[in-house]
């Protein structure tokens, strides 16, 4: 923008490796957290199918190590989103034998599609 300082230009937004969105919602999708460039929606990692918690919770994001992350980004780009046809889906139906649909969380959520999670996360 001309004539606008730049230092006061704000930081482009980081994309979530997992559900590829630069939302920044933390009531819908919790905090973004972030390492460098490499970013994930806290509620899309705890959602991951795949992704299980390896580390200690000040290792890597919440005891999720990066490599695991980075794992579950690879299986995730081979999965279709039911709603709206990208590649990407981390998360699938939890009605398992019934169900193959995989989704991105985000869009999960956008159409009514329920999330539940339980204290302890294993």
């Amino acid at each position: 923008m001309a004539g606008q300082n730049p230092s006061e230009t704000p930081p482009p937004s980081l994309v979530c490796v997992l559900c590829l969105q630069d939302d920044n919602d933390v009531d819908r999708l919790g905090e973004k957290l972030k390492k460098g460039s490499f970013c994930v929606h806290h509620y899309c990692l705890i959602f991951a199918n795949k992704l299980k918690r390896k580390g200690k919770k000040r290792q890597g994001f919440h005891g999720h190590l990066f490599a695991d992350i980075r794992k579950e980004v690879e299986r995730a780009a081979k999965q279709v989103c039911c709603v709206c046809g990208e590649y990407g889906a981390a998360t699938s139906c939890g009605d398992i034998g019934n169900c193959q649909r995989t989704f991105h969380f985000p869009c999960g959520q956008k159409h009514g599609f329920i999330s539940q999670y339980f204290d302890p996360y294993r």
